[in-house]
């Protein structure tokens, strides 16, 4: 009886020191979590600088605004009984616009690196009506002198000639916009009017290259967008979503339908009235890259603390419940094998792509804990438990990963259910005798 009393305290004290430090154990890997987070970080900026810096030789996001038509015009007033002339601009919108867009994408490469790029096939018609233009016996209109303008972010990318007609008449098209109120960059062509004539009809065709994602902000009416692309993962973009859109394997067709209360300008202004520098009513898609693996590398640093929480867990009840001599030694080497899985995961996914890196590394890892710990268990049948349970845990973090919008409920779940089979396990078992061999 006495022995009993004698080696119950003493069995406590090395259950609590235990206990202790796993914890610090599983405190201190966190630091080299931080490590690979920032690695994570610093590999994530390489890729961005790739993408700048091709962006920068083929093209940028293009954003294509318009067109409309600009008509200066001289306003008469009289001061103090004297004529007094200001030159001013009048913005005209189209009545009906349609675009037509075929990017073709491709990827391209630096070094280990990789970004989208594509070679847009654009054509714009439409049509302005001059019965919306108001009259005014004080202002005269140099209709001799209008031009259409059409924005485009990069006009450097634009790879051939642009055909324009006005009225089914050739006009010849000039690089920038003339008045860059409306847009800083793009081309411009004159469109003579004839003002006994009411309606003008356009036609415009030109090929841009750019990087990533193309945008529009039309500003027609009615307008109607269509774009098609073999690119299979697009992300649209913008408060106006395609109303109609296929996606298969080999690309994706969308179609918008917008109207005059989807921009952030009316029918009709002059002068500055509208500054349009914002993206308002702008919409698109970006010809997302799927396998944009540093997000998924960062979000599985994050549940690093669980998986070495519930790896140490599992090792913890082998010792207790089994009676099984494990050295902190041997937990620290365990807990760096479960460290090298990032570093592992990271160096392969830039490689080969995030789920194969994902599948590589977890076997490599997991196998190397089974053989680690056959030296210590020496039971066949307890490594094979012990190798499906780090499975089902790295199965189970996977699955986590692929969850963007559910995995907090699946991971609260989860968690419900690891501590339900952990209280399962330890509700027999007797804390103040439990009599464990320690080291």
């Amino acid at each position: 009886m006495e022995q009993q009393t004698s080696t119950a305290p003493t069995n406590q004290k090395h259950l609590f020191l235990k206990v202790g430090f796993v914890f610090l154990l599983i405190f201190f890997l966190m630091i080299p979590m931080f490590w690979i987070q920032s690695l994570i970080a610093e590999r994530e900026e390489l890729q961005k600088n790739v993408e700048f810096e091709v962006s920068n030789s083929w093209g940028q996001e293009q954003l294509i605004r318009g067109p409309i038509l600009c008509i200066p015009f001289e306003e008469t007033t009289m001061i103090n009984g004297k004529p007094y002339t200001d030159n001013h601009l009048f913005f005209l919108t189209p009545d009906d616009l349609s675009i037509q867009a075929n990017a073709n994408s491709e990827t391209r490469t630096k070094g280990i690196f990789n970004t989208v790029v594509f070679t847009s096939d654009n054509t714009i018609t439409g049509s302005f009506n001059m019965e919306t233009v108001p009259k005014p016996t004080n202002i005269r209109y140099r209709y001799s002198d209008a031009v259409m303008i059409t924005g485009i972010t990069d006009q450097t990318a634009i790879t051939n000639k642009i055909e324009t007609k006005w009225n089914e008449s050739v006009s010849k098209t000039l690089p920038g916009t003339k008045y860059p109120g409306f847009a800083i960059s793009g081309f411009h062509c004159a469109t003579p009017i004839n003002p006994e004539q009411e309606k003008f009809s356009f036609s415009q065709q030109f090929t841009a290259r750019g990087s990533t994602a193309i945008r529009y902000l039309p500003s027609g009416k009615n307008s109607d967008i269509d774009i098609k692309s073999n690119w299979n993962s697009p992300s649209f973009t913008g408060r106006n979503l395609p109303q109609q859109r296929e996606i298969t394997d080999k690309g994706f067709v969308a179609h918008w339908d917008a109207s005059e209360y989807n921009r952030p300008f009316a029918d009709y202004w002059r002068d500055d009235e509208y500054k349009i520098d914002s993206n308002t009513g702008v919409f698109g898609v970006t010809l997302y890259q799927s396998a944009d693996f540093y997000q998924k590398n960062m979000r599985s640093v994050k549940y690093a603390f669980l998986v070495i929480t519930l790896s140490f867990m599992v090792f913890f009840f082998y010792e207790m419940l089994l009676k099984i001599k494990i050295h902190p030694i041997q937990y620290i080497m365990i807990g760096l094998s479960l460290a090298i899985f990032y570093a592992l995961l990271i160096s392969f996914t830039e490689h080969i792509g995030f789920n194969q890196a994902y599948l590589i590394s977890a076997i490599a890892v997991i196998a190397l804990i089974a053989f680690y710990a056959y030296a210590i268990i020496r039971k066949t049948k307890l490594i094979v438990l012990l190798t499906a349970l780090f499975g089902m845990l790295y199965a189970y973090i996977f699955v986590l990963l692929q969850l963007e919008d559910y995995a907090l409920l699946a991971g609260s779940i989860g968690l419900f259910v690891i501590l339900a089979a952990v209280m399962t396990m330890s509700r027999k078992v007797n804390w103040y005798q439990i009599g464990m061999a320690t080291s």
